[in-house]
């Protein structure tokens, strides 16, 4: 993993515009606002203004990072937001 992608993943979601898709069907994929975040699942608010709730184990995110589109694992946000912010972010060297 590379310092960029650890430095995102150590940073909050709630507030950021992501799209979500289940890494077992990607055709089923979700548009929106995080809302809230727990230890693991992330809730969005959609265009439609519903509420979704999404497992961080079966899902991959595609989030804008420094005018970049990352790839990211769900599963790579485990843990709660608050001791994930708390981390530092290993060093590759």
């Amino acid at each position: 993993m590379n310092q960029r992608l650890e430095l995102v993943v150590t940073e909050r979601l709630i507030g950021e515009e992501i799209t979500a898709f289940f890494i077992d069907n990607e055709q089923i994929s979700f548009s929106g606002t995080v809302f809230n975040e727990t230890k693991n699942t992330i809730h969005l608010h959609d265009k439609q203004g519903k509420k979704k709730i999404l497992p961080k184990e079966r899902i991959q995110i595609i989030k804008y990072y420094k005018h970049r589109k990352l790839q990211i694992k769900g599963s790579l946000f485990k843990g709660r937001p608050e001791e994930r912010i708390k981390q530092e972010p290993k060093k590759m060297w």
